[in-house]
């Protein structure tokens, strides 16, 4: 069976809340894994800046892959934030 896989997470380090952002969507794994590693630098690069941030070390950054198989229905909660 064929999979997709995409790359997301929460974008959201000022304190309470969430925002989850959708960074793309691969036919291979190994192109999956090379954007969220340069995602995960990239959105670390830009928080260490923010006086505001909860961001200390890269491992704060949390960016996910997602595996899916093509041409299924699914029900996944990709995250948000409820009150």
């Amino acid at each position: 069976m064929d999979k997709l896989y995409l790359v997301h997470g929460n974008t959201w380090y000022d304190g309470y809340g969430y925002c989850e952002n959708l960074y793309g969507v691969f036919t291979d794994r190994k192109t999956a894994e090379k954007v969220k590693t340069e995602v995960t630098e990239k959105l670390y690069e830009k928080e260490m800046h923010n006086i505001n941030t909860h961001v200390e070390s890269i491992s704060d950054i949390e960016i996910d892959i997602l595996e899916v198989d093509v041409n299924q229905v699914t029900d996944i909660e990709l995250g948000g934030y409820v009150e």
